[in-house]
């Protein structure tokens, strides 16, 4: 699917994959918005960032992040990292920037092409 801007993107992701209680990490992005997005359907987005930005849940090397294995229901990948899957419950959906094969979704946003696995 095409999309003009990021934040449709993200409302058909959360449309698509989150239910209410759901716990999500947000890597790499913060806008109020997307946690709007997420707190209407009744979930808890987490936020976080490597570098000192406001309003991030939580500052951290991402080699470093301090979350339990299997510890969220959706992760949304903004950054060029890749080793977030040990968070994610068994079963449940990771959106990350990049064209990956077997994807089960595939979005794409002012050129840049984002992977649902």
């Amino acid at each position: 699917m095409k999309f003009t801007n990021l934040f449709d993107l993200i409302q058909v992701f959360a449309n698509e994959y989150c239910t209410p209680g759901n716990t999500i990490l947000i890597l790499g992005l913060y806008d109020l918005k997307i946690k709007n997005i997420f707190e209407f359907i009744d979930s808890e987005p987490i936020f976080v960032t490597n570098s000192n930005q406001s309003h991030f849940d939580i500052i951290s090397e991402y080699s470093e992040l301090p979350f339990e294995p299997k510890a969220f229901d959706l992760i949304l990948n903004f950054t060029n990292e890749t080793n977030f899957f040990q968070f994610l419950k068994t079963g449940e959906h990771f959106m990350t920037k990049g064209e990956i094969l077997n994807g089960i979704d595939y979005y794409s946003v002012e050129n840049e092409i984002y992977t649902v696995l």
